[in-house]
């Protein structure tokens, strides 16, 4: 290709992007519209990737039923279990996320939840993670002596006082007391 044609594929490229400027549709209530300035600034940002951390604790309680015997926690990464004299499940959940800035951070910290499942006589809790950026996240829950429990997934895990304790895919310390 020589530097004509060069020239006359740079003006046509030139000439649609200045008529799709002007004949493109506004953008709609809560979306951006095409703009160079964005497409730098989200290239910067993953140039420079997620530097930001920030933790956000949630506390709660859950209600237990009669019938429910077991308690099974499922992809957290630090679970603290420690059996009381308790008819309901008191936790604490500390999620940990990165993003481009501190704001940002805190924010996909605070979009991590708690999700409860009851499959019968077992409640089944996990967290459950926005996509963009990484959380990690850590419980520590006061549950009725009664109660077996089932760790699933975790890196470090801490039972005491509970009816039973099973482990599975656990990787780091492990204590039962």
């Amino acid at each position: 290709m020589g530097k004509r044609e060069l020239l006359i594929a740079i003006a046509f490229i030139v000439a649609g992007t200045a008529a799709y400027q002007f004949t493109a549709p506004p953008a709609k209530p809560g979306q951006q519209g095409f703009s160079f300035s964005k497409i730098w600034s989200n290239a910067r940002r993953g140039i420079h990737g997620n530097s930001a951390q920030a933790s956000v604790t949630q506390s709660g309680t859950i209600p237990l039923r009669p019938g429910h015997h077991e308690l099974r926690v499922a992809g957290i990464r630090g679970v603290r279990i420690m059996g009381e004299a308790r008819s309901d499940v008191a936790y604490e959940l500390t999620a940990s996320s990165n993003g481009a800035d501190q704001a940002a951070a805190t924010a996909l910290a605070n979009q991590v939840v708690l999700k409860q499942d009851d499959v019968g006589t077992i409640l089944v809790l996990r967290a459950v993670y926005p996509h963009d950026g990484t959380q990690t996240g850590s419980i520590i829950l006061r549950v009725p002596s009664r109660l077996a429990t089932r760790i699933d997934g975790a890196t470090g895990a801490y039972a005491t006082n509970v009816a039973s304790v099973d482990i599975e895919n656990v990787n780091g310390d492990v204590t039962i007391l």
